[in-house]
């Protein structure tokens, strides 16, 4: 059964149908396609949709469709798998980053992985394509311009703003620590901020006034224990942020990154220690010279030194 939610949702659309069949324009029923008019007349040509009726099938329409956390692992991999050269393209991805990087978030039964996240919502269509780009391009990498334009919109934060999209799939993100059935939770509760303006223009703005509170400052460099402090760090204007993430069973590793074009450690002397799976734990992470990872705080240290000389802060 549909939630209450859903079902006063479908009450309203179909009421809102019934409207829209009744104002219609003319009265003849529209032919198929091709279809010839009585007497051997010229074919009759399918009257154009009035916006009362297009707006009813836009209402209606989502109580239809078949909701993504109603898909099973398998679907939703495809379907992210088909969309994910379309959202690299629409952010620009940088070269180091591979589209199929995004299939890396969904995670195999019975084992943890990212989950859900802006870009992942973009490949699922669950923000509206027209609404995709900024998403599209935070997912791989920070800017100057990306990050004024969140400033910019976070002001009045408009429920269809490119901003409030973004931040509201931020908000349900939960890094590292997701099993398959936990992101089809995610994708449950995305799918209601999506059908919801009013919540997700709130969770948009819990999320913002989250990432900007989740950092200190320590010898004047942003420095943050949880998800999203990075991000809040360069939204409060800081060129160079750090951040400690804990890892099960690890030791700590540490990350520093920019949203300037690079971090300007193309030459430091990464480590060569590994993870329990035999990745490395320091260098940058997917190639990119905007963030970087250290394997331990005094490593940490001796990149920021340097980045600090690039940055100039």
């Amino acid at each position: 059964m549909l939630p209450r939610s859903e079902l006063v949702r479908c009450w309203f659309a179909s009421g809102f149908l019934i409207l829209a069949f009744v104002l219609r324009p003319g009265r003849r029923p529209t032919p198929r396609p091709g279809a010839s008019a009585p007497g051997g007349a010229a074919p009759l040509v399918s009257l154009p949709r009035t916006p009362l009726q297009s707006a009813a099938r836009e209402c209606y329409r989502p109580a239809m469709r078949k909701r993504v956390s109603q898909l099973g692992a398998e679907e939703i991999y495809e379907q992210v798998a088909q969309n994910a050269a379309r959202v690299a393209a629409q952010g620009d991805w940088p070269d180091y980053i591979p589209p199929e990087s995004l299939l890396e978030r969904l995670p195999a039964a019975g084992e943890l992985s990212s989950g859900f996240d802006a870009g992942v919502a973009c490949a699922l269509d669950l923000i509206p394509r027209e609404r995709q780009q900024l998403a599209s391009r935070l997912h791989a990498a920070y800017a100057p311009d990306a990050l004024e334009q969140v400033r910019t919109e976070a002001e009045e934060m408009q429920p269809d703003s490119e901003a409030c999209w973004w931040l509201a799939a931020c908000s349900v993100c939960d890094e590292d620590r997701v099993d398959q059935p936990r992101l089809l939770a995610q994708l449950e509760e995305f799918e209601r901020l999506a059908v919801d303006p009013v919540a997700r223009r709130a969770a948009a703005r819990g999320c913002l006034r989250e990432m900007l509170s989740t950092f200190t400052l320590c010898d004047g460099i942003p420095y943050g224990v949880e998800d999203g402090c990075m991000q809040g760090a360069y939204l409060a204007g800081h060129p160079l942020a750090t951040m400690k993430a804990e890892i099960p069973g690890e030791e700590p590793l540490y990350y520093l990154g920019t949203y300037l074009e690079t971090l300007g450690l193309e030459e430091f002397p990464w480590s060569d220690a590994l993870d329990n799976q035999g990745r490395n734990r320091s260098g940058p992470v997917h190639g990119s010279r905007q963030y970087c990872k250290a394997s331990d705080e005094g490593e940490l240290l001796r990149a920021v030194a340097v980045a600090r000389a690039q940055l100039g802060v």
